[in-house]
């Protein structure tokens, strides 16, 4: 039986961020925690890792390729952000 746990991962406004996750991974949901935006990640701990890329964007910003997976809305202060996950 395979066991997967949970991880969370801060993600940055303004900046393409790369995190290594193992490959298979399963991207659960992206929220705001506090002041900061998080992602919570299904994984197995022990599959091969790989480097991935976010951005986060904004409603309305020219910034998302036909390349870029789509994973997430969230909201803060009246404002409506997207996560993507880049060259994928």
């Amino acid at each position: 039986m395979r066991r997967r746990t949970i991880w969370k991962f801060r993600i940055e406004f303004d900046v393409e961020q790369t995190i290594e996750l193992p490959v298979n991974h399963e991207i659960l949901t992206v929220q705001m925690q506090g002041d900061f935006a998080y992602i919570w990640v299904l994984v197995d701990p022990e599959e091969v890792k790989g480097s991935f890329a976010f951005r986060i964007v904004g409603t309305g910003h020219r910034e998302v390729l036909d390349t870029d997976k789509y994973v997430g809305t969230f909201q803060v202060d009246g404002f409506v952000w997207h996560l993507f996950q880049i060259n994928y």
